[in-house]
């Protein structure tokens, strides 16, 4: 059965935002819509007409093995949609992140016929994530390098996040180390303080900054070490 060229993007308006594909698998054609063109700094009609072959010269060495890979899925699997990110590289030469979706439309019995998508470039949002990532890591890096002890729990007085100190000193006391969720009271450490610190805890909740000079024991060590602790709140339940 012969499909008509350009159906699909004859039939589907163009979004300002939107890159709209559409692969013709028999005949060996690949189709962009205006927005597609402008995406990848092509003119128009430059890879209008032509064959997948000239998109995926486009697609990132290193990502052309997974691209390949999620199609032949999609080959394979009739109800299996095309989706997928991965690095194009543009005609100035630049680096841009694609969002790629898809599915075939036309199937002739096994074989798949006529494939449309929308390409859309993420590589702002995928910039952001990477910045983010890093940010967060260096921050990390910094909590877990001090020897002070930082934690942070919820209403319910179940951790959130602890830092390598407050891990190390848990555990020789504890003989474990907290797991984000569980209690900070535990049945290890007698009632009286365990009531001493929920009482800090529920005052912090009404909104008091509070200081205490408190003392932590390190049986590993046999030693005591005294500090000040600052509880604040920071954010909602």
């Amino acid at each position: 059965m012969e499909i008509k060229k350009g159906y699909l993007l004859n039939t589907i308006l163009n979004d300002p935002k939107i890159g709209i594909w559409e692969r013709n698998i028999k005949y060996d054609s690949y189709e962009l819509n205006t927005e597609g063109h402008k995406m990848i700094g092509l003119e128009l009609n430059a890879i209008n007409h032509t064959t997948y072959n000239t998109w995926e010269s486009l697609i990132h060495s290193k990502d052309l093995a997974k691209v390949k890979d999620k199609l032949n899925s999609c080959f394979n699997n009739k109800s299996e949609a095309y989706n997928i990110v991965y690095r194009l590289k543009n005609k100035e030469g630049r680096i841009i992140w694609i969002h790629d979706i898809g599915k075939i439309l036309t199937w002739d019995g096994q074989e798949p016929i006529l494939m449309y998508g929308t390409i859309q470039d993420i590589t702002e949002k995928v910039n952001i994530n990477t910045e983010l990532e890093k940010l967060k890591n260096n921050q990390e890096a910094i909590i877990n390098s001090t020897k002070d002890l930082l934690w942070s729990i919820d209403t319910d007085f179940n951790l959130i996040y602890a830092n390598s100190a407050f891990q190390q000193l848990i555990k020789s006391n504890l003989g474990h180390e907290l797991k984000v969720g569980d209690s900070v009271f535990s049945n290890k450490n007698d009632k009286q303080t365990n009531k001493q610190w929920k009482n800090y805890y529920k005052r912090v909740l009404k909104g008091e900054l509070l200081s205490i000079k408190q003392s932590f024991k390190e049986p590993s060590k046999s030693s005591t070490t005294y500090g000040l602790t600052s509880f604040n709140p920071l954010f909602s339940k």
